[in-house]
């Protein structure tokens, strides 16, 4: 079992310094939550610095935990400035039988005022640079699909995250399900078949798409498209091949449509945990009773259960408000995080 060396002190008072000094005699590895920060984004998470540096902080911890429990010295930089931050992190520790120290750097008020303005000097010379930055990223697409059973809640999530991305100043372009639409304008006939209905549905919600991210793109501003299900999921209907297929006829595969979205969202069926709210009632094109609801949320599971970035939305015993803040949150972390590695990659 390793220890853990928590040094802290203000900002700019040497801590970096100082681990530097007593990384050798400890034989340990150091941590530091400002070279992370530097490494990953290059200090340029904007305003956006409190989401980033809590998630950062967190998961820190956590792993600086880990290390020592596998044998290793860590030297852990923090800031840490009031005593109830350091009694909270050392019982952090502590609870989990691991050795904890505490070094608490101090400086002079001469020296410090001299590190803190070669640092202020420093941004200085970045600060044309990260305004540059921050005025292109506003030609950010995020591109989103919402999925699930029948009766997850797809359409009044759309309307309620659509409403809280305006609010944050967003521009919301939401596509609907392709496979209603078709139906409720008329452009399906009862004899027309599965292969067919699926070529149409591909179609449709391809062309919507490309629409949609020439728009989003001509415009330079912050955009988010939401759309209702996916050109891929009439594969649960046709099977795997015959989708492949019929999207190779678009230059395109089941994979790099898949993966064409920032983040998808499994609204699981209330036909699983919240039974007695399903209905089909309120959309006149959907016939599957519970049964059913439940074996087609699974077969989308499956189908989208390798996208690199899928979220899994289930019924709460809190309520269906919770459930749409649960999806808000969802989105709303997806944009901002994606906007971060924007600005570090421009």
């Amino acid at each position: 079992m390793g220890k853990v060396i928590i040094v802290c002190g203000k900002i700019c008072s040497g801590k970096s310094y100082y681990s530097k000094s007593i990384k050798s005699s400890l034989n340990a590895v150091i941590i530091s939550p400002d070279e992370a920060t530097y490494e990953l984004i290059n200090n340029e998470q904007g305003e956006f610095y409190n989401i980033f540096s809590e998630r950062l902080n967190k998961y820190l911890t956590k792993k600086v935990g880990e290390i020592a429990q596998a044998g290793a010295n860590v030297i852990f930089e923090k800031g840490l400035w009031s005593k109830e931050d350091r009694k909270n992190i050392r019982e952090y520790y502590k609870n989990k039988g691991i050795e904890c120290e505490i070094h608490y750097v101090c400086v002079d008020d001469e020296t410090w005022k001299i590190n803190i303005n070669e640092r202020n000097k420093k941004i200085d010379m970045y600060k044309n640079e990260v305004i540059l930055i921050r005025r292109q990223y506003k030609m950010l697409v995020s591109k989103i699909c919402l999925t699930g059973g029948p009766c997850g809640g797809k359409s009044s999530a759309l309307v309620y995250v659509e409403n809280q991305l305006v609010k944050l100043g967003y521009n919301v372009i939401i596509i609907n399900e392709a496979a209603t639409e078709l139906k409720q304008n008329g452009m399906i006939n009862t004899k027309c078949s599965d292969i067919d209905f699926a070529t149409l549905i591909v179609k449709y919600q391809l062309h919507r798409e490309i629409e949609a991210e020439n728009l989003a793109r001509k415009s330079k501003e912050k955009y988010v498209i939401l759309s209702d299900r996916s050109a891929i999921e009439p594969a649960v209907y046709v099977g795997y091949s015959v989708l492949s297929d019929i999207l190779q006829t678009y230059n395109k595969n089941i994979i790099t449509v898949r993966d064409s979205y920032d983040l998808v969202l499994h609204l699981t069926t209330t036909a699983k945990g919240a039974e007695k709210y399903y209905t089909i009632d309120n959309n006149e094109t959907r016939t599957e009773n519970i049964e059913e609801a439940r074996k087609l949320d699974d077969k989308l599971l499956q189908l989208w259960k390798n996208h690199p970035n899928r979220v899994i939305i289930n019924n709460f015993k809190e309520g269906f408000d919770y459930k749409l803040n649960r999806i808000a949150m969802a989105v709303i972390d997806n944009v901002k995080s994606k906007e971060i590695v924007i600005q570090h990659y421009r």
